[in-house]
């Protein structure tokens, strides 16, 4: 199916939202930096919730949904009314970090947008920033131009901020390179790579696991770099595992341990690979 938004609400107790909240804060706290990363506007904390408690799954620094789920949450009667005013702040902030006062002009960025499964929430997006005055424009990266002093869109105007849903997420590619090229120049850039190494790379999960904290212990179950094991010594664990590349994202190219074969199994070591514990996706059973 192609529907991102499910018809039923699952509640939480008040004491699994208290755990959830104190787990990202010990997250956020464990990975600090100095100097300190700009934060991501929109930073998701995915998770199982287990008979035992959340486990987290992984953190992305360029979510999807924000606005989406907070109409929703406005549907259902829940949700504060200042929320817009929180995420007009948020890239306001982003902005003045990188010296900009007063944003003009505004680009959503993303690999062939006009296909994305997410385009709506582009639209939803243009259309916020547009009511705030902003100009907004939902661009590939590869339209931009960086002229060693500003970036400009395809028509050559001056773009002020851009909000990056492009999920190469260092910016390796050549469609990026613009983009990274206004970065390293001060450019405000929201998520930006510097961000998605402190909290999202995949990798940051390994060392979160052996975390002294044993909250932040108890929420990350063991991440294994499945490029450092010995094949034939994790072939027979395969079953209890999740596989998934350490810098996709989606579902792409990820694999329950007990349906894959072994050439699938033994083309992990050909890519950087992580396994994870595989938790089965809780129900709810309603009259």
């Amino acid at each position: 199916s192609d529907a991102m938004v499910s018809p039923h609400t699952v509640s939480l107790s008040p004491e699994i939202i208290t755990l959830l909240t104190d787990g990202c804060t010990a997250i956020f706290q464990e990975t600090r930096t100095t100097p300190p990363t700009i934060p991501s506007v929109f930073t998701s904390f995915d998770f199982y919730i287990t008979p035992d408690g959340p486990r987290l799954i992984e953190v992305n620094t360029n979510a999807a949904g924000a606005l989406i789920v907070y109409l929703l949450a406005q549907y259902h009667g829940v949700g504060g009314p200042d929320y817009f005013k929180t995420v007009r702040t948020m890239f306001e902030t982003v902005a003045a970090a990188a010296g900009v006062r007063t944003i003009h002009r505004i680009a959503i960025v993303d690999e062939t947008p006009e296909i994305q499964k997410t385009r709506f929430e582009f639209a939803i997006f243009q259309s916020l920033f547009q009511s705030w005055g902003w100009e907004c424009l939902i661009i590939d990266p590869e339209e931009l131009t960086w002229t060693g002093t500003e970036l400009r869109g395809p028509d050559g105007q001056r773009i002020d901020l851009v909000y990056n849903r492009f999920c190469d997420f260092y910016l390796e590619t050549p469609r990026g390179a613009a983009l990274k090229s206004a970065l390293a120049a001060g450019f405000p850039v929201t998520p930006n790579p510097d961000e998605y190494g402190r909290i999202a790379d995949k990798f940051v999960m390994i060392q979160l696991a052996k975390s002294s904290s044993s909250l932040i212990r108890e929420w990350v179950p063991p991440v294994i770099h499945v490029n450092q094991e010995n094949p034939e010594d994790l072939w027979p664990r395969r079953k209890s595992l999740f596989f998934k590349p350490a810098h996709s994202f989606g579902s792409k190219a990820a694999y329950k341990g007990e349906r894959i074969s072994r050439k699938v199994f033994h083309s992990f070591w050909d890519k950087e690979t992580i396994a994870q514990p595989y938790f089965p996706a809780g129900t709810v059973l309603r009259d």
